[in-house]
């Protein structure tokens, strides 16, 4: 059983909703609630929806698209929030994150030997 919805219009056409709404719904909540208050619950809401995703033993829509909107939504508050406080190009930034990202890989394979995530020991 697949943990990942079959890829048809209907997919694309949602996903594209959720990005935009993973740009603006943070701009509005931050007006409300404030930055540090929002980007806490961002923080909780995608450690509670990757948590739920990762025990799901297959596709279920009300697991999977929720986790896909607050990763939406986080990594374009990870990118914001690094391009605002630190005042780096958005180029800059994911110059940033792509170190990052090629760190944790190397880290990974080193420490597993591959990058298979279905032959990594468990």
């Amino acid at each position: 059983m697949s943990k990942i919805p079959l890829v048809t219009i209907w997919f694309w056409l949602t996903r594209v909703m959720i990005a935009g709404a993973g740009v603006e719904w943070p701009d509005y909540v931050y007006g409300h609630l404030g930055q540090m208050l929002t980007s806490g619950m961002i923080c909780v809401v995608l450690i509670v929806a990757l948590a739920v995703q990762f025990r799901a033993r297959r596709y279920y829509a009300w697991v999977f698209w929720p986790a896909i909107v607050v990763v939406s939504v986080a990594g374009t508050e990870a990118a914001n929030g690094v391009h605002v406080k630190l005042g780096l190009s958005y180029l800059a930034v994911a110059l940033l994150y792509l170190a990052l990202l090629i760190a944790l890989l190397i880290w990974w394979r080193a420490r597993t030997g591959t990058l298979s995530l279905r032959s990594a020991p468990r």
